[in-house]
């Protein structure tokens, strides 16, 4: 695990730039952590990683922190093209864009609940579901921004979340998914707040 970097204790990267990176076999193709371990990432670019596990950015085995960081044109061969974080995932000022995942989570996924401000996931694409996100607990979006991201081959063209989902001033346009919901598939309650999905 981790063409780029990997670290079996809780890892820090800033202002760091991972490029081209792969991993044969195994998750993180930009940098990893195993399980129950958290990660931190500030100010970092992931780019053109790629990995035949999950994450072809970055993967956390435990929870994953992430400020400032962009994920860009990396490819999984399972979950999580840009992204996978196994427990919580908070984000905050991020981008998810040209990301691509064989299984579910074209941008990011999370195993636990996500909480994400000011993050944009554009042309995001997943044959799994949650072209953008997969969220496997609840998930809360502040701000945020999910445009032209799709679901080749399920649903949940721009996100899709097994639990509670809470939308506040967040958009969703233009996603797509060869079953349904294009734009959000939530399996929990739904709050929408300001907010606008289009077609």
């Amino acid at each position: 695990s981790g063409g780029g970097i990997y670290s079996n204790g809780p890892m820090r990267v800033i202002d760091t730039l991972l490029q081209s990176n792969r991993t044969i076999s195994y998750d993180g193709g930009g940098l990893a952590v195993p399980f129950g371990v958290q990660l931190t990432l500030s100010g970092t670019r992931f780019s053109g990683n790629a990995a035949e596990g999950s994450a072809g950015g970055a993967y956390a085995g435990g929870a994953l922190t992430a400020t400032g960081v962009q994920c860009i044109s990396n490819t999984a061969g399972l979950d999580g093209g840009g992204a996978f974080a196994s427990r919580a995932f908070t984000l905050t000022d991020g981008l998810f864009q040209g990301n691509q995942a064989a299984g579910n989570a074209g941008g990011a996924y999370a195993g636990g609940a996500m909480t994400a401000t000011g993050v944009q996931f554009l042309n995001n694409t997943s044959k799994g579901g949650g072209g953008g996100a997969w969220v496997q607990g609840a998930i809360v979006l502040i701000d945020g921004l999910f445009q032209v991201n799709r679901s080749t081959d399920s649903s949940g063209g721009g996100l899709y979340v097994d639990r509670e989902v809470t939308l506040l001033r967040t958009l969703f346009l233009s996603n797509t998914a060869l079953h349904y919901c294009g734009g959000v598939c939530a399996f929990g309650p739904l709050t929408v707040t300001d907010s606008l999905l289009q077609s």
